[in-house]
């Protein structure tokens, strides 16, 4: 027995979503850097003295965020569909930037990927200040580590049972 029954329509949101979280991590990481320096810097106020809430830096890699973003978005999107999508001879919707075989086919390749992904979340949602004001940055996270786990267990590979 398949251990997620995920019907193809299913999937194809599944897939869907997760190149929308894709898209919305600038935002997101801006939003927690800004998030993690209020959370520092709470209460403090410019003193005429430079120091770690109130340094000359320049925020490059929040501006990087977007353009690497954009410029990995296909690759991300291969991913995202090539992980969900169903065995060749089971679809019945064109899955245009998916792969050609099904994510169960190249087991264990996203169940690898997947791992990562957890541990890019994990690490990213750890940084992020555990308060109710920033829910929506904790509720990204979430959203993450949830697609993260279910690609994974999507693209585990067909038993003969389960072809069935």
């Amino acid at each position: 027995m398949k251990l997620l029954p995920l019907s193809e329509g299913m999937r194809h949101s599944a897939a869907t979503i997760g190149v929308m979280l894709w898209l919305a991590f600038p935002f997101v990481y801006m939003a927690g850097t800004h998030a993690r320096w209020l959370r520092r810097c709470q209460g403090r106020s410019f003193t005429g003295a430079f120091d770690s809430c109130f340094n000359d830096g320049l925020p490059v890699f929040e501006f990087l965020a977007f353009p690497v973003t954009l410029a990995l978005t296909y690759l991300f999107a291969r991913f995202a569909f090539s992980m969900f999508a169903p065995s060749a001879e089971l679809r019945t919707r064109r899955w245009r930037l998916a792969d050609s075989a099904s994510g169960g086919e190249a087991f264990p390749l996203y169940q690898l990927f997947s791992t990562f992904g957890l541990i890019w979340t994990v690490l990213h949602a750890n940084a992020t200040p555990f308060s109710f004001t920033y829910w929506y940055l904790l509720a990204y996270w979430a959203g993450w580590l949830l697609w993260f786990l279910i690609g994974a267990l999507s693209a585990l590979p067909l038993t003969a049972q389960d072809e069935h």
